[in-house]
């Protein structure tokens, strides 16, 4: 299992202590299911570890402005339309004004990486008992054109948060696993969305979310990918967002991103 420690910075942000040391060593949990196999259960150990290495993308979003600009490691960041209304204040990037149906796309070109783990924090204002119906996601191994692996946290009726992993080759997407009920949110809380990456012949992916204050979970999928359409090739990193047919979210309020690189034993 891996290990990474959280602690709370002079902002009151919690931090990825782990992620965030340059000499840090994780311990990798590959896991090889049979191809096509996905389980919500966290993944059995072997002894393969991975180090940690250096940041591939950082951003906390200290700016202010209606674009996103230049993140404070990875480079500027690039945004397909429609992108809402988008808005930098407080330590926060929120698209707003979502309609039925809309994504948004946030991703850094700049970066190109095939083994990596990424975190995305996301906030969140009141949650209420009606259903939420927007998706919260990240994207490892993007492609330029939009392929790669995604990680969806959607919340629904009463805060719930459901967890799924998919894969978009060739413009099709692919669900790989879910989970129905991963998380639970209240108002006022941030949510952490986790994947890690690694391997090129069999992609192995693991993903879980949880709520910052609550206990971190074990992996609550893992999925190896050997199909010929899985991502096999480096790729960037990024965010999207979703808002379904129904529900009563209108905004995505992203607080932090980190992305570090893994680096396979010699």
């Amino acid at each position: 299992m891996i290990h990474i420690s959280f602690s709370k910075n002079r902002r009151g942000r919690f931090q990825l202590a782990a992620l965030l040391g340059t000499s840090a060593v994780l311990a990798a949990t590959l896991w090889a299911p049979p191809m096509g196999a996905a389980s919500p259960q966290a993944a059995t150990p072997s002894a393969v570890t991975y180090q940690v290495g250096d940041a591939l993308a950082l951003d906390e979003f200290d700016r202010t402005g209606h674009s996103l600009g230049r993140a404070l490691v990875g480079g500027r960041w690039a945004t397909a339309s429609p992108t809402g209304l988008l808005t930098l204040a407080g330590g926060a990037a929120t698209w707003s004004g979502f309609t039925r149906g809309q994504t948004t796309h946030a991703w850094l070109p700049a970066v190109s990486a095939s083994d990596q783990v990424l975190v995305a924090s996301f906030s969140f204002g009141v949650v209420s008992r009606a259903h939420y119906g927007m998706s919260h996601r990240t994207v490892l191994r993007r492609q330029t054109n939009g392929d790669g692996y995604v990680t969806a946290a959607s919340v629904l009726s009463n805060g719930q948060v459901s967890l799924g992993l998919s894969r978009v080759s060739n413009r099709v997407i692919t669900s790989l696993a879910r989970v129905p009920v991963a998380a639970t949110l209240t108002t006022g809380k941030v949510l952490n969305v986790q994947t890690r990456v690694v391997d090129t012949t069999r992609v192995q992916l693991l993903a879980r979310v949880w709520v910052v204050g609550a206990p971190r979970p074990g992996w609550q999928i893992a999925y190896t990918d050997s199909s010929p359409q899985a991502i096999r090739s480096p790729g960037a990193v990024g965010v999207n967002a979703y808002m379904g047919s129904v529900g009563a979210g209108r905004a995505v309020t992203l607080t932090r991103l980190i992305s570090r690189e893994l680096v396979a034993p010699a």
